[in-house]
């Protein structure tokens, strides 16, 4: 039982570790507490690191360029991370901030795509917080997004609005199955966070055959 626990432990942060490689998350603070936000750095002030692929939001301009989204980025807006189908049901939780103006922008050059007002506040009975609700349901265009609070210079997260979102979320999740096997060596070029469409950030998991003797 000792082993089967500790051989599930590594399975659960493998599995989470090639989702993260995977979807390339725009903002490396997504792992941290969201009331939060991201650290202070040594002025105070939230930082954002960047991926090492394109801005630090993964943002390219039109022409090129890269672009950082307007704004800080807070805990305070919750978003899907993995984003929303164009079809789906797009709705945000802003802690707080009732009948407050927030803004859908465009990622890649801070266009403002849709502005809207959150509902009344109303509590969460699962966290005890009060919240309040954005539904931007309406809008269906393809992209990478943020909502932004002109008033308070604040951000979330950059999320898509495509109808591909969740193919990652299945590749990964079959793709977690092959750390599972026992009687063999987890090795390369399997054992590394690329999946077909998806080429990863080059991490590697290598594990050697367990339970030889079942």
């Amino acid at each position: 039982m000792h082993v089967w626990s500790k051989r599930w432990d590594i399975i659960g942060v493998v599995a989470a570790a090639v989702l993260w490689g995977l979807t390339g998350c725009s903002d490396k603070g997504q792992g941290q507490d969201e009331d939060a936000g991201l650290s202070p750095d040594a002025s105070g002030d939230a930082t954002v690191e960047h991926d090492g692929s394109t801005g630090q939001d993964g943002s390219t301009g039109q022409d090129g360029s890269i672009v950082d989204p307007e704004g800080t980025v807070s805990g305070i807006i919750r978003v899907n991370h993995f984003g929303w189908r164009s079809a789906d049901t797009k709705i945000a939780v802003l802690l707080g901030h009732a009948n407050t103006a927030i803004e859908l922008r465009r990622a890649n050059d801070n266009s403002v795509a849709a502005a809207y007002t959150s509902s009344g506040l109303t509590n969460d009975e699962d966290s005890g917080d009060e919240v309040a609700l954005v539904d931007f349901s309406g809008h269906t265009q393809p992209g990478d997004y943020v909502l932004y609070l002109p008033g308070e210079g604040l951000r979330s997260y950059v999320f898509r609005i495509s109808d591909d979102v969740y193919d990652v979320v299945g590749a990964v999740a079959v793709k977690s199955f092959y750390y599972q096997r026992c009687n063999h060596d987890r090795v390369l070029p399997y054992a590394s966070d690329a999946i077909v469409g998806y080429g990863g950030l080059g991490a590697e998991w290598l594990d050697g055959a367990c339970h030889l003797g079942d």
